[in-house]
């Protein structure tokens, strides 16, 4: 998992990364570092999982690393897709913002 996946997921919990940061022990602006690294390591996900009461599969729904049978509830699974598909839309934006072709490119040329 990367810091890109892991974002909207934190985010979806409702928690602040601050508490969180406060609640695992780490500086607040650490998760900027965090969210860049390719590579979580599974010791921050042990971390977030006793903080927030959540078992490690929480982090792993709608990858091919998740359990076929799962405890999260259709709300839960919900939310972690909303979080997916946010973190795609600002990707896409990020990746075409000013690229020629792209509808960002053509509105600006309208």
């Amino acid at each position: 998992m990367s810091g890109e996946q892991l974002k909207p997921i934190l985010t979806q919990t409702g928690i602040s990364q601050k508490e969180l940061a406060e609640k695992i022990g780490i500086h607040p602006q650490g998760w900027a570092k965090i969210f860049k690294s390719p590579d979580i390591k599974t010791g921050l996900l042990e971390d977030l999982c006793r903080v927030l009461d959540k078992k490690i599969d929480f982090f792993y729904q709608g990858t091919d690393y998740a359990p076929e049978d799962t405890d999260l509830t259709d709300n839960e699974k919900i939310q972690f897709l909303k979080g997916q598909i946010t973190a795609l839309e600002r990707t896409i934006d990020r990746l075409t913002r000013n690229q020629p072709g792209t509808l960002v490119e053509e509105k600006k040329a309208v």
